[in-house]
């Protein structure tokens, strides 16, 4: 039985290199039930204008696996953004169904 893996996506994707880091473990992990929740700074990752130089070949990837891609919808908020800033590939969720899908995990990963 797969073991339920979420990768967790907290910093932005500017200055640092966990955002792609993150996306390539998810890429790692795709045989298992994966899923990336992005959390706080995170949802930086996926906005439309983000330079995705370093990992939109990753994006491409779980986007052909069908590996869903789960935004923190009080985090967005939180940033003035709203959905429509957002690459298609992404789904915005509230907070509960994202705990949910957490507390349901057997591994997570955090970037």
């Amino acid at each position: 039985m797969a073991k339920k893996i979420v990768v967790i996506i907290r910093k932005p994707p500017h200055g640092t290199l966990y955002p792609a880091e993150g996306l390539r473990a998810a890429v790692a992990v795709s045989t298992s039930e994966a899923t990336v929740v992005t959390l706080g700074d995170g949802v930086y990752t996926f906005l439309k204008e983000t330079d995705k130089t370093l990992y939109q070949r990753h994006l491409d990837f779980l986007k052909d696996a069908e590996i869903p891609i789960i935004i923190d919808k009080e985090s967005l908020e939180e940033r003035g953004l709203r959905s429509e800033n957002l690459i298609e590939q992404v789904t915005v969720k509230e907070r509960e169904e994202v705990l949910k899908i957490l507390a349901e995990a057997d591994v997570t990963l955090t970037f």
